[in-house]
Parts: structure tokens; sequence; C-alpha cells
């Protein structure tokens, strides 16, 4: 059971481990009794599986990636802000497995933008906790398939009909 609930939660662990926020104006806080407008960058290692159960000849490994773009915080008081961001991510999956022929090595790749706007809540001078909603743009699918001898190689643009480009959901951090 701790195993599974370690499994789900490591990839947030790492994300947050990883991530690296650079604050692009000097922060004269101190100097000044009301808080500035700051710009930053953002970047970060993605590490993504999918889990599939009930089928002994499907494994799934980890797929790294990366996310990153820009920052801006905008204060509506000492405690609270809005921070729109504006982020490249790469998310996906990676199978590995057993096919009648021969093993095969399976990745895609979804490369998104995604834009969330979020409330900030300054809990501390240098640590804060952020929420709301995001709205996630498809870019791209980069797929690769490996069997044996033969390899298929594809980008899908996403012009199509039948494929959800627009996401809109909720984030935390």
């Amino acid at each position: 059971m701790n195993c599974m609930i370690l499994k789900k939660c490591l990839p947030g662990i790492l994300l947050l481990c990883f991530s690296l926020a650079a604050i692009a104006q000097e922060n004269n806080e101190s100097h000044n009794k009301e808080p500035m407008v700051r710009i930053g960058l953002k970047g970060g290692l993605s590490i993504v599986t999918i889990v599939k159960t009930k089928d002994n000849n499907f494994l799934s490994a980890p797929l790294y990636g990366f996310n990153g773009g820009a920052v801006l915080q905008l204060p509506l008081g000492h405690v609270l802000a809005i921070q729109p961001e504006v982020l490249f991510s790469q998310k996906g999956y990676r199978a590995t497995g057993n096919s009648i022929a021969s093993d095969y090595d399976y990745r895609r790749y979804l490369n998104f933008l995604d834009i969330p706007i979020l409330l900030r809540i300054n809990a501390l001078k240098s640590f804060g906790i952020v929420v709301g909603p995001q709205y996630s743009y498809l870019l791209a699918t980069p797929t690769t398939f490996k069997s044996g001898d033969a390899s298929f190689e594809q980008t899908v643009n996403n012009e199509n009909n039948i494929i959800t480009k627009n996401i809109l959901g909720s984030d935390w951090r």
C-alpha cells in the first residue's frame, strides 16, 4: 500500500525538487511598503509514466521531458497575488513489452502550451501556495515505435477533428 502511494506521489515530489524559478527583477519589497510586480523564468524536469493493469506483456517506464516558460506576479497586497504563466510542457508515456514477433519500445510525447492563471497566497516571505485554473493547448504528439529491426517515427500536428486539443483544468502547487 505504501509503495503504491509512493509511486503516485514520486513524480510530483521530484518535479517540486527539480523545479527552478529564476526571478528576473531584484526584490526591493523589504525597502518599500508596497509589494512589487515580479517577472521570472521557470523550468523543470517532467517525469511521466502510465500504469496498465491486467496485462503481463505491458510494462511502463518513466519518460523524461521538459517544462518551462515565463511567470508574472501581480501583487494584490502583501498576502495575495495573481500569477499568470505561459509554459511549454512535455507529457506522455513510454511502454515496453513483447508482441508475437519480438520485444517493442513505444514512446509518445504530448507537447502542450500551458497557461495557468493562479492565485498565489504568500504564506511566508519566500514561500507561497498557488491555486487556480489552467488552460492547455496540445501542440504536437511525437511518437516512436521500435520492434526488432523495424522502427516507426511520426509527429502528429493534431490538425484532426477527433483529437481534443483544448483542456481546461485546475492546478495547485
